[in-house]
């Protein structure tokens, strides 16, 4: 296998953790609807029935055939106990919580009820968020790829966080580490290794390791693996050079239940939607590519250079593009608009937060002025949006949604409020959590770390 380098440009994305003073009105957060503030509605804008793609939980739709139910599930929690704070392995945070609290996504862990899986370049470790102990910590058959020394001289991020899949019935947590693997007495190559564990006992099921590009084997570069998501048994991974992203960039598709190598291409997939992956084309625009064999299916914002795109998840079946002007959300199986709100956007990184059911809330930094938007993951019914000609510029900073909660934390601090409404749900959750389950919300604390926050009952 010789994939040739492509030309990519991707723009990383951090969500700035700054203080505003609080401006909640009534116990209601200061939103409006986003009719008649840009948004604009788009044929063929109807309900689709949720996808299977991990990360991406199907909503459930009400009697009537209209949105989800529009109030919090019990399991997302309204507050967290700040007494009893747990910090998690340095790990956790990776150099990516800043002096000031700001945070660039994604942190390298995912959390599955009360354990976090927290992943590094040459292990994984399952830690007890009750306690703070690291129960088990897995390491790569082969040597990492990249010198953990230089990676954290140089301040790369290069882990990315494991992924959960039902495979064969059985929930697997899946990580990717990126190996050298002797070649010949005088060369190594550089592999993929995915290992995984069963959920519930932490135990390894079964180790793999995948061949990668020639350029991947190019010492001058530092090759990220990133699993981009699962597709029924279909498992997306996207490596990709820490630095130069535009100009080397891989993918591959794997069989979960036989660990086939189903299909690979030189292609920089960003999100997983429906059963396409999303992505930057070469130079411009923004393309699509099955999942079942990597083929493209659609394109869009052919005319915009690629470093002025931002590719975002949406929710099932819907995938999120800002550029400098505007954010449109676009239908996943055929890269139908289905709304556009036009906004300054200058090119800002745009990040999107999707709570896992029924809403999708985005936001951007606009020459210093916070931009959220949020709309309906499954019909795509705009929601709100901030700023707005009665609120002005809005005093929220959004760490996470999900379930129906918006968490995020004003110059008063930490706030939750409904993700469909706007309406306040608790005056102060405590913390501002940047991962959330019905057990424990994962914050910054005073240290520049992440700590485990126990839910409040």
């Amino acid at each position: 296998m010789n994939l040739s380098p492509r030309e990519h440009t991707i723009t990383g994305l951090v969500l700035t953790g700054r203080t505003w003073s609080a401006r909640l009105v009534g116990g209601v957060l200061a939103v409006g609807l986003l009719a008649g503030c840009g948004l604009v509605p788009l044929p063929g804008g109807e309900g689709r029935s949720a996808g299977e793609s991990v990360g991406a939980s199907p909503a459930t739709a009400s009697d009537t055939g209209g949105s989800p139910q529009a109030h919090p599930v019990a399991d997302a929690p309204l507050r967290f106990d700040a007494g009893r704070a747990v910090a998690l392995p340095a790990g956790a945070a990776d150099r990516r919580i800043g002096e000031e609290g700001d945070v660039a996504r994604p942190l390298p862990v995912l959390l599955h009820g009360s354990t976090a899986y927290v992943a590094a370049i040459d292990r994984l470790e399952i830690v007890d968020t009750g306690t703070g102990a690291v129960r088990r910590t897995i390491r790569p058959e082969h040597e990492p790829g990249l010198n953990p020394k230089i990676i954290t001289r140089t301040s790369r991020r290069i882990a990315g966080p494991p992924v959960l899949a039902e495979v064969d019935g059985r929930q697997l947590v899946i990580a990717a580490f990126l190996v050298r693997v002797p070649h010949t007495e005088q060369l190594q190559r550089r592999f993929v290794e995915l290992i995984a564990l069963d959920a519930a006992t932490g135990r390894t099921v079964w180790t793999h390791s995948i061949r990668t590009a020639t350029w991947v084997n190019n010492k001058s570069l530092h090759p990220a693996p990133v699993i981009v998501g699962v597709h029924g048994h279909t498992l997306v991974l996207r490596v990709a050079d820490s630095v130069w992203k535009h100009q080397y960039s891989s993918a591959y598709a794997i069989d979960l239940s036989s660990r086939e190598l189903l299909w690979t291409r030189p292609i920089y997939p960003k999100v997983m939607a429906g059963d396409v992956l999303v992505g930057h084309g070469e130079e411009r625009g923004v393309r699509a590519w099955s999942i079942d064999d990597g083929r493209q299916r659609w394109a869009v914002r052919e005319d915009v250079l690629t470093s002025l795109l931002h590719v975002q998840p949406g929710g099932p079946d819907l995938v999120v593009v800002g550029d400098k002007t505007s954010v449109a959300a676009f239908d996943a199986a055929d890269g139908t608009e289905r709304i556009q709100a036009d906004e300054p956007a200058d090119g800002a990184p745009l990040h999107c937060e999707y709570d896992g059911q029924s809403v999708t809330v985005c936001l951007r930094d606009v020459r210093g002025i916070p931009w959220i938007g949020a709309y309906d993951s499954v019909t795509a019914k705009p929601l709100w949006i901030l700023p707005n000609q009665d609120s002005g510029a809005p005093d929220l900073v959004v760490t996470a949604a999900w379930h129906g909660v918006v968490y995020g934390f004003t110059g008063q601090g930490p706030v939750a409020f409904d993700a469909r409404t706007g309406k306040e749900l608790s005056p102060s959750p405590a913390v501002a959590p940047y991962l959330v389950s019905a057990d424990v919300g994962l914050a910054v604390n005073d240290e520049g770390g992440l700590s485990a926050y126990p839910a409040e009952t």
